[in-house]
């Protein structure tokens, strides 16, 4: 099934120059929003928030090769 790289819609080199900007702004974005809101939500608040938001972005990806690995 695997075509001439040319015709992949996105490459490995591609993927990967896109995690390398997207995990900064993810760090930048957890910094802002933890200085925003220290005053008026509690750590643990906080954390499990982070925790929530981290599952919500994996789930897709994972739950699938999770669920099919299951029977091995």
């Amino acid at each position: 099934m695997n075509g001439p790289p040319s015709s992949r819609v996105l490459g490995e080199r591609e993927i990967a120059f896109a995690l390398l900007l997207i995990v900064p702004g993810m760090f930048a974005t957890n910094i802002v929003v933890a200085r925003a809101v220290g005053d008026h939500v509690p750590p643990i608040a906080l954390a499990f928030w982070r925790w929530a938001g981290v599952f919500v972005l994996l789930a897709p990806v994972t739950i699938g090769p999770l669920w099919q690995a299951r029977t091995q």
